[in-house]
Formats: structure tokens, sequence, C-alpha cells
């Protein structure tokens, strides 16, 4: 298996890992946990868009750049279903295996979206409290 391999968790992300990088910041800092989920939303939607693009066009280095690139940033982040399945699509894609690329991505799409949620949920309360 891969350095990657985590235990199952059923929830979308392990959001301790999330929340473990407040203790790397100091207390006149901005909030370093909410700058993280910014820049995952921003790149999780271009890494996407760029899987679909290569996809579209067979386009196999650009898939599996993009898949490697969100899988490193997912498993940084403790989105640990996310970060499996652009393993799974890094593999496929070396092995042009487009057909299956396709179910893997409209899978991630789904996982990503349950992902942006509780993101989205956890930057809120950061932001308001």
């Amino acid at each position: 298996m891969s350095e990657m391999q985590q235990p199952v968790h059923h929830e979308p992300i392990d959001i301790s890992v999330l929340t473990s990088f407040a203790g790397s910041q100091g207390d006149e800092e901005s909030d370093l946990v909410v700058e993280l989920i910014d820049l995952y939303l921003t790149d999780s939607s271009r890494r996407l868009a760029d899987m679909r693009q290569g996809l579209a066009t067979s386009d196999k280095s650009s898939l599996a750049r993009a898949a490697h690139a969100l899988r490193g940033s997912s498993g940084t982040l403790g989105a640990w279903q996310v970060a499996e399945s652009c393993e799974e699509l890094e593999r496929l894609a070396i092995d042009l295996a487009f057909a299956d690329v396709a179910l893997v991505l409209e899978r991630l799409d789904r996982e990503l979206t349950s992902v942006r949620q509780v993101f989205l949920t956890a930057r809120h309360e950061r932001t308001h409290t």
C-alpha cells in the first residue's frame, strides 16, 4: 500500500488533523486554519477542473499531475477519502483506464462536496467565535 494509508474514516475529513495546525501560529497572527481552508477550497476546485480537462482530452499526464497535487493537500489536511480517490485516479491515468477515471471522478466530486461543507462549517466556527 501507499505511504498515505490511514485508518478508515467514515467522516469526510479528520477535523483533528486540520485543527492541529492551530498550534503552529502565534497569538497575533491570522488564523492559519482559516487560511489553509481557503487555500484548499480554491485549489481543490482548480485541481478537479484540471482532472476533468485531462479526462476530456485523454491527457494522462495532466490528469495524474492534478490528482497527485490534490492527493497531497487532502492528505495533509485529513481528507483521507479524497486522498485515496486521487491516488486511485493517478494509477488509472497511468494505466490509461479512462472509463474508470470517469467513475472515480464522479465519486471524487461527491467526496469533495462533503469535504467542502465540513471545511466551510469549520471556517465559519473559527471566524465567528
